[in-house]
């Protein structure tokens, strides 16, 4: 049986401070993780693009989509919001062999013409479901880390905030570690009794 791999991007806002005045002035930072949500339900940060406080999302996606190889996800579906409907990166998408179900932008007077939105009108359809995974990961991260950095640099905090994707995947291969040792010791004292 295949399984399942869809993936999902999105923006994630992070806000830092600034040295002394730290209570009046702030500013913010962009990460757009790529993250891939396996057919458990498991999310994994493969990569992410940061820029700086009105950086654009789809330059740090297209950045971020080339740290994957092609066919590394061939058949996964990528899940996006419609700020990233664009022709250039369903292009890129189909380089690297990952089918887009990016929610495409259309109104009653102006219909979809490219043929690659109307596959990716149809894929939203199917999977856009799915989209609550990756809303649900940012608020676990803000609850659990929090959205201030109190750092002076916005070098410093773009760095922060993509630490903070690091550790949770980190995180999250240990616990999948723990839990698959201890299944196995489960099975072995139930063997041996």
């Amino acid at each position: 049986m295949a399984q399942a791999l869809v993936i999902l991007i999105d923006l994630y806002p992070l806000r830092f401070f600034r040295g002394l005045e730290i209570r009046r002035v702030r500013s913010h930072i962009r990460v757009v993780p790529v993250v891939a949500v396996t057919s458990s339900g498991k999310r994994i940060v493969l990569t992410a693009g940061t820029g700086g406080s009105y950086a654009s999302e789809v330059k740090l996606f297209m950045e971020a989509l080339d740290d994957i190889e092609s066919g590394t996800f061939q058949g996964a579906h990528l899940i996006a919001d419609k700020c990233y409907d664009c022709i250039e990166i369903m292009k890129r998408l189909r380089k690297l062999k990952i089918r887009p179900a990016i929610r495409v932008k259309e109104t009653f007077r102006k219909g979809i013409r490219h043929s690659l939105r109307k596959r990716s009108k149809v894929l939203w359809g199917k999977s856009g479901g799915n989209r609550y995974l990756i809303e649900s990961l940012f608020g676990t991260l803000k609850i659990k880390v929090g959205s201030h950095f109190r750092v002076k640099d916005e070098e410093i905090a773009q760095k922060m905030g993509l630490a903070v994707f690091v550790l949770y995947d980190m995180y999250l291969w240990v616990a999948m570690f723990v839990l698959q040792t201890l299944a196995r010791y489960v099975t072995i004292l139930r063997d041996h009794l």
